[in-house]
């Protein structure tokens, strides 16, 4: 009598592998919508708190993008490489007899007038305000709705992609003939205005490309990009940790910049009388340069020129795909910040610290991007899951608090 055959029984799930793809749930957790459905979402929000209109709407979506490299160039006209968010913000605007009225997506509607104190405003307004006002015939109003899904704690990523949302769909409704490097200048004096802090061109020039290129070199100066793509399969992993945001210190932040402009005046002075930019110093001539200088100009002068030189140096690692030497780039730069330029915290330099503590287990390097907390890791694509999870618990060890991960 033959006996009935039983089903095969499926191969155990190696605990490597089990803890790799429930690391990977929990991060795909966060919704990331098309930019056709955050658009719409945008439009839905004009009618819903506004009321419906019959006039013409008209809408534009922009990609966040992250600094991969390129936090120097807030405050010169240096290069910066950028790497595209799948996350974006979108504006939708309509015109309107009174006065500028904007929807926030989660916190409202929201009314400006030219008289009106904008601390009482939220960034967000205050940046629209400030894009359309120039633009806006005599007793001709606005009415904008936004929606996006870029994390707070990426906010020139947040608030660049809005920008550059905002001013294609008010180009768009009032016929405005800017072309790219125009409207560029534009959003990053209303970005100015709004925050009273300085934003590198690179968010902006990044936001209105495309994001299907790996990463993107921008020159800030002349307001130009190139995609940068990564040779064969041989991408990395990403991911980005969101620890607590350095506190705002504007203060501080005028006096490195005021420095800065002081240690370049002097070095036209004293033996660079054609030097126009820190990005114009040959890394060759630094040393020289530097004992030209005061000892309290040197660390702000060597922190601008040599990460305005390890950006070509990046380009040069991911076209040959090695990514340790992107990584311990990531980590110089890192270093840098905090050595020279005296701009992080405790809980980002921990978190850099653990990554590089890790990386015989398949982490390249980490460094932050911007100015809200955000610390982005590259390693190996099957590791960072697993070391996102494990960097999550060595923080709360230590700070008492889990920080939120995203992987890209």
């Amino acid at each position: 009598m033959k006996r009935p055959l039983l089903p095969p029984i499926p191969p155990a799930t190696p605990p490597i592998v089990r803890s790799y793809l429930d690391a990977l749930d929990r991060l795909q957790q966060r919704e990331t919508l098309k930019p056709v459905q955050v658009t719409e979402r945008a439009q839905h929000l004009l009618d819903e708190y506004l009321g419906p209109r019959t006039v013409g709407v008209e809408a534009a979506f922009a990609h966040g993008r992250l600094s991969v490299l390129g936090d120097h160039t807030d405050h010169f006209d240096g290069f910066a490489l950028m790497r595209p968010l799948m996350h974006g913000q979108a504006v939708a605007v309509r015109p309107a007899d009174g006065p500028v009225r904007v929807v926030l997506e989660g916190a409202g509607a929201w009314t400006w007038t030219a008289d009106m104190p904008e601390a009482d405003l939220p960034v967000e307004v205050r940046l629209l305000a400030h894009l359309v006002r120039p633009w806006l015939p005599p007793g001709q109003g606005v009415d904008a709705a936004v929606a996006g899904s870029v994390p707070l704690f990426c906010p020139e990523a947040r608030l660049g992609a809005l920008g550059m949302a905002a001013a294609r769909a008010l180009q768009a409704l009032l016929a405005r003939p800017e072309d790219e490097a125009a409207l560029v200048r534009h959003v990053r004096e209303a970005l100015r205005a709004a925050t009273g802090r300085d934003t590198s061109p690179a968010y902006l020039l990044g936001s209105d490309t495309a994001p299907e290129a790996s990463f993107l070199l921008c020159d800030t100066r002349r307001l130009e990009h190139l995609p940068v793509e990564v040779p064969g399969v041989q991408k990395p992993g990403w991911g980005l940790l969101a620890v607590p945001a350095p506190a705002v210190d504007l203060r501080a932040e005028r006096q490195r910049i005021e420095r800065a402009g002081a240690a370049l005046d002097l070095l036209r002075r004293r033996g660079f009388p054609e030097l126009t930019s820190f990005r114009d110093l040959e890394h060759r001539d630094l040393e020289r340069a530097l004992g030209l200088l005061p000892r309290r100009y040197r660390p702000l002068v060597r922190h601008l020129v040599t990460q305005n030189r390890y950006v070509p140096r990046m380009v040069q690692a991911i076209r040959r795909a090695d990514w340790q030497l992107f990584g311990t780039l990531l980590l110089m730069s890192h270093a840098s910040f905090r050595d020279d330029w005296h701009d992080t915290t405790p809980e980002i330099d921990f978190v850099v610290e653990q990554v590089r503590a890790l990386s015989l287990e398949g982490l390249y390097g980490a460094h932050r991007t911007g100015r809200g907390g955000g610390v982005l890791i590259v390693g190996q694509p099957f590791q960072i899951p697993g070391a996102l999870d494990a960097l999550q618990d060595a923080f709360a060890a230590r700070f008492g608090t889990r920080p939120e991960a995203l992987l890209l």
